[in-house]
Parts: structure tokens; sequence; C-alpha cells
């Protein structure tokens, strides 16, 4: 995996400071843990202040905030603090997480999906690998987002589990070098917007994207969770979450950018995303501390084709239609006009 540099990514929030001034270290910031760089107090142990400067009164989302009209019931994926430390366990070790044992040779085997539960499974699958990301970025717990978007457990052998692993590796991937990316564009846009922070100390640099941290920063960062998570309706906690996400990753790139952008630098990189959202500093944070946006489905608007037929014209007559021939049908890869697309990404631009 490489991270690039693409397009530019706007900065909410205004300019900053001029050249050559110096952000104030926060005297109220605590000591670094490994691997995290707490911007503000966790809101569920003293909770002084959010970095907006507003006292902040912690509370886990409600019934209410999950279960109001807009807004989807959670599914059955589970990511608590005994999820987290065997995670971080698992990871600091090297190790895997144990697998569920459900292969064809154990008495009583599950049957296969339907087609219908399989398309069901899969597009269940797109939102669950999205909040797993979300809350763990790493896929150790592969086997429950499966599970927690199936019917019933399904053989881990069988070729139903390997299409969903197989889906589930590749978006997990996916959002690991798009967000990686965005982030490097964001902080290489911030930089550029406020030349000072170049030469920034950590705690400088730490403290200026508290204060650019919004929901639109954000969510160009994170883009796979815009549409699913609802920020406002979302608890203390949960925003807590987001904002030390948010800063630590910004400052991992800050660290990434000043090492030259080395092969050694973005090995750690990658290293520090994968462990970040499982610090110890989290442990207390699953589903339930933010509230969940359902899939709505955009009301399409009308079109008057009397309007547009009245300006339409044709240019001559058609020609007649082609008879189709047997090579034509060798081609397609089902007789219907759909063809395998071979290109690989190197052929896109």
């Amino acid at each position: 995996m490489y991270v690039s540099r693409v397009g530019v990514a706007p900065v909410a929030g205004g300019r900053g400071r001029p050249r050559g001034s110096r952000a104030q270290a926060d005297p109220t910031t605590p000591a670094r843990n490994p691997g995290i760089d707490p911007h503000v107090q966790n809101p569920a142990t003293n909770n002084p202040q959010s970095s907006s400067g507003s006292a902040v009164n912690p509370q886990p989302a409600t019934e209410a905030s999950t279960s109001s009209p807009g807004l989807v019931p959670p599914f059955g994926l589970v990511v608590n603090k005994e999820v987290r430390i065997k995670m971080r366990e698992a990871l600091a070790n090297g190790e895997r997480m144990p697998r569920p044992n459900r292969g064809r040779r154990i008495a009583n085997p599950q049957p296969p999906l339907t087609k219908e539960e399989l398309e069901t499974a899969m597009r269940r699958l797109d939102r669950a690998v999205r909040w797993n990301t979300f809350l763990v970025h790493i896929n150790l717990n592969s086997h429950d987002v499966i599970d927690s978007v199936t019917s019933h457990p399904i053989d881990t052998d069988g070729r139903d589990f390997g299409q969903l692993r197989s889906k589930l590796t590749d978006n997990v991937r996916s959002f690991k070098n798009k967000t990686l990316d965005r982030v490097l564009i964001h902080v290489g846009e911030l930089i550029k917007q406020e030349p000072w922070l170049k030469d920034a100390s950590d705690s400088d640099f730490r403290n200026r994207l508290g204060q650019k941290f919004n929901f639109q920063n954000w969510a160009f960062c994170f883009y796979y969770m815009k549409g699913y998570v609802n920020f406002e309706a979302s608890s203390d906690l949960g925003k807590w979450y987001m904002e030390n996400m948010y800063v630590n990753l910004g400052l991992e790139i800050k660290r990434f950018i000043d090492a030259h952008e080395t092969k050694a630098a973005r090995e750690k990189l990658l290293l520090s995303y994968d462990a970040l959202a499982l610090n110890e500093a989290f442990d207390d944070i699953d589903k339930n501390d933010f509230s969940e946006l359902a899939e709505r489905m955009q009301r399409r608007k009308k079109r008057d084709f009397a309007e547009v037929n009245d300006r339409f014209s044709i240019t001559r007559a058609p020609p007649k239609k082609a008879p189709v021939t047997q090579n034509a049908r060798e081609r397609n890869d089902d007789g219907n006009g759909s063809f395998e697309d071979t290109r690989s990404f190197d052929d896109f631009e």
C-alpha cells in the first residue's frame, strides 16, 4: 500500500494564524499515552472541556437517539471493551483471533445461504464493515462481522463465507488506503494555508488540529462514514472519539511528512493506523455511543418528457439493427452484452 498525493483538500475553519506565529501549548493536555495523544480528556472520566472550550456533559447515546425516526436499530455487530482487549492482544502478538469451528466435517453443518440471503448479506455487509472499520480499523474480528449480517452462522469453509470475507477484506483495505490518502491531503493543505505549522511541535500541531475539528473536516478524512453516522445526535463520548481519531491520525501523517515519506516512515504510519482505534483510551467506546443514519432512498424528480420531446429531433433515420452473430455471443459473458472488464487499475488515469 502506498499513500499518494492527489487532489486538493478543503480545510474548513479559516486560515488561522499568520506566518511565523506559534500556537501556545495547552497546559491541560494530558501526558501522551503509548500510541495516542489525547487532545481532550475522555468525557467518560473527569471531562474538563471540549475542544471548543465549552463544558460537556457526557451521556451515552440513548435509546431514542439510536431508534428515533430516520435511524435504523443496531445490527448484531458487537465491539465492546472485551472485544477490544482481545483484538489489541492479538494485534500486539501478531496473532489471529480464534476462528469458529463450523467446517463441513462437523455434525449438523449449517445450510448454505440461498441466493436471496447471500444478496441481502452482501448489502448488509457493506454497512457493517464501515462501522467495524470506524470502531477498530482492522478486520481481526471478520468472523463476527460476517455473523452479524447473515441469517444464521454459516460454514467457514464454504463458498458463501469466502465471498463475504473477500468483500470484507477488500473494503477494509480500500477504506484504509483512501483514509490515509485523504488525511495526507488534508494535512498538506492545512500546512499550505498556515506555513508556520510545517515546523510546529507535536503539541502545537495537535492543538491546531483540535481547533480545526468539525464534522466537515472529519467527514473529508473518514469519508466512508459520511451518511452513516449522525454527528450531532451522537453522544459526547462518541464525538470525543471522533475528535481524537481525527487529531491523532492527522498528527501521525504530520510525522510521516516530517520523515520525508520514506518507506520506513510509511510502514510506521500503517502500523500506527492499525493500532490507533484499539488504544486502551477507547476501551469504553462502542456503537451505542453513536447515532446511526438509516439508508434513505432519494426521491426522484419527475421528468417532463413532453417538453423534452418537443425539443428533440433525430439527425437521420436509424439504420437497420444488425442480427446477433455467434461471435458476438461468444464475446459476451451472458449473451446480453455484459463484458468482463479485464483492465487493471494501472489502465485508469
